[in-house]
């Protein structure tokens, strides 16, 4: 996957962060009419850009996945849902950065060194944190054991739309999204090959 989408599956899995600074900024710009309000001003622009980027970027990063490069088929023999990843993430990674005063430069640049490193590292290691704007579209995490053709068991992370918990002794088509993550395109066509219009040696021809 490209590093834009890297960057908005990041951003977006603070969307808790990013709402509830919102909300501090905007009760300091329109209730509390603060005098210096340039750091309000500027972290709902950027916040709300970042948006207009990431969201569009994400879903046509997925809807784009399809059986080109996927895995060969796989067959889903016990498949477990892992329900505490989102909240897990919440709790480790975006709950400590309340402690910022986000009405404050200071604080603000405080945190931005702290996220840019947090990005860096992720990027570069190539890391699929959970994502709550996933689990608000319907996708959920699996964590499933599978045999292939040869009947190797391997272990794989699922991202998917389905209840793969009910989908044991099916197929399953994976694609991944970094080293440890997979996508599920079981449901997914084959890319459409255009065909080339031959010409036709009489063409021109009176």
């Amino acid at each position: 996957m490209n590093k834009l989408y890297k960057f908005s599956t990041l951003y977006l899995s603070y969307t808790p962060l990013w709402i509830s600074i919102l909300f501090v900024d905007s009760v300091s710009l329109f209730w509390d009419k603060t005098a210096t309000p340039w750091t309000e001003r500027i972290s709902i622009v950027v916040i709300i850009l970042a948006y207009i980027v990431s969201i569009p970027n994400l879903i046509a990063s997925l809807r784009g996945l399809n059986k080109e490069g996927a895995e060969p088929s796989l067959t889903i023999k016990h498949c477990k849902e892992d329900k505490t990843v989102a909240m897990e993430y919440l709790l480790s990674f975006i709950l400590p950065m309340f402690a910022f005063d986000f009405t404050l430069w200071t604080q603000v640049v405080l945190f931005l060194i702290y996220y840019l490193v947090l990005g860096i590292l992720c990027l570069r290691h190539n890391l699929l944190v959970a994502n709550i704007i996933l689990e608000f579209s319907g996708y959920r995490f699996y964590h499933i054991v599978a045999e292939d053709s040869y009947r190797i068991e391997v272990e794989r992370d699922v991202i998917s739309r389905e209840r793969l918990t009910n989908k044991l002794e099916e197929e399953i088509f994976l694609r991944a999204i970094n080293d440890d993550v997979y996508y599920d395109v079981t449901k997914k066509g084959n890319p459409k090959r255009r065909k080339r219009k031959r010409k036709n040696k009489n063409d021109g021809c009176v």
